[in-house]
């Protein structure tokens, strides 16, 4: 188990690569591989100074990005690839259970955004930029964790 001081790296640099993420996905609508690469050896070489993981520990957080990601290519651009990429960055940062918590987080606030601007302007198919919303469920799960 991480030690506290650990753990708060993790939810430090995961909030610094989606806030970057975020901005760039609302600004420009990609994701910069760079960026990515860099956030991505960062949580890989945090990881190994700071746990003791099995080796399912280190697959299975990779799980919901590869399946974004795979779904991404079928569908043909439905979901970015850039979500894909950024959900598997964030692999190196969170365990599969927080992964999916965060994710479902974050699904939950898009689908409330998705609802709000239909219900607005009466029209569908509009495309949103994603990442920003993995961001807004970081905070709501740091702030959960940390402030409550």
């Amino acid at each position: 188990m991480r030690e506290a001081y650990g753990e708060i790296f993790f939810q430090a640099a995961a909030l610094v690569f989606l806030a970057a993420a975020s901005l760039l996905d609302l600004r420009i609508k990609k994701v910069d591989i760079v960026m990515s690469g860099f956030f991505a050896l960062l949580g890989l070489t945090a990881g190994i100074l700071f746990g003791e993981k099995g080796i399912w520990d280190y697959l299975l957080p990779f799980l919901p990005g590869l399946f974004l990601f795979l779904f991404s290519l079928m569908s043909r651009g439905a979901i970015g690839m850039g979500d894909g990429i950024v959900v598997l960055v964030l692999g190196f940062y969170f365990p599969f259970d927080e992964l999916a918590g965060l994710l479902t987080a974050a699904f939950f606030l898009a689908a409330v955004y998705g609802a709000l601007v239909f219900l607005k302007r009466r029209k569908g198919g509009e495309r949103f930029a994603f990442v920003p919303f993995l961001f807004l469920a970081g905070l709501w799960r740091a702030a959960g964790r940390y402030l409550w």
